[in-house]
């Protein structure tokens, strides 16, 4: 819970999914988090994009399903990953 900056407790998750097909990552809460609580989601790429610069995300978050019914949920915003392409490369035992 809290911020990068102002940690609190670790909240524990119920299930984490990857959907290759629609690019999709859903994180579930266990126990659900409560209105008002500020919690932050650290995520890293498996491996960086062939091309550099700055990839956005939406951040949505749902309220536990209602029994019999779906859930609609609530755009909180745009998470972003910044990559920048290194001045030198190494290609073999040379550097460029």
């Amino acid at each position: 819970m809290g911020t990068r900056n102002r940690r609190g407790d670790r909240l524990s998750l119920g299930s984490v999914a990857y959907d290759r097909d629609t690019q999709t990552l859903a994180v579930v809460f266990d126990p659900p988090l409560p209105p008002g609580t500020t919690a932050t989601l650290a995520l890293r790429p498996r491996r960086n994009p062939q091309l550099d610069g700055t990839y956005l995300f939406r951040v949505v978050a749902f309220p536990p399903e209602p029994d019999g019914g779906s859930a609609h949920g609530q755009f909180l915003g745009f998470g972003r990953f910044h990559f920048d392409r290194p001045e030198f490369f190494r290609w073999g035992d040379r550097w460029w």
